[in-house]
């Protein structure tokens, strides 16, 4: 799955990216493409720029685990997967996996 220009123009970026782990296939990559936090005070591009950070932090917080980070120009090349295996993720969490009961 590829996700380009979608977070930094979000309100709630976390909330977009778990709901993004919560439709893909827990053995998918998807890849983000989100701009770089540029170092001058003028920035005529706009929505929300990333630090790597920052950036790593959502991820962690949205159950993603990052595969592999790239720079190219003004933006991250970030490839992740799904952390948890085949659990679903509700609110940011985990639930356990489904156990047979057994006589």
């Amino acid at each position: 799955m590829l996700v380009a220009g979608l977070l930094e123009f979000s309100d709630a970026p976390t909330a977009v990216l778990r709901e993004i782990r919560r439709v893909v296939a827990p053995a998918a990559s998807v890849v983000l493409v989100v701009p770089r936090r540029r170092l001058s005070f003028f920035n005529p591009l706009p929505g929300q720029h990333y630090s790597r950070a920052r950036l790593d932090r959502l991820l962690v917080e949205a159950m993603f685990e990052p595969a592999s980070w790239r720079v190219f120009g003004g933006v991250y090349l970030v490839r992740v997967h799904p952390r948890g295996g085949a659990a679903t993720v509700v609110t940011g969490r985990g639930v356990p996996a489904f156990r047979p009961v057994t006589a």
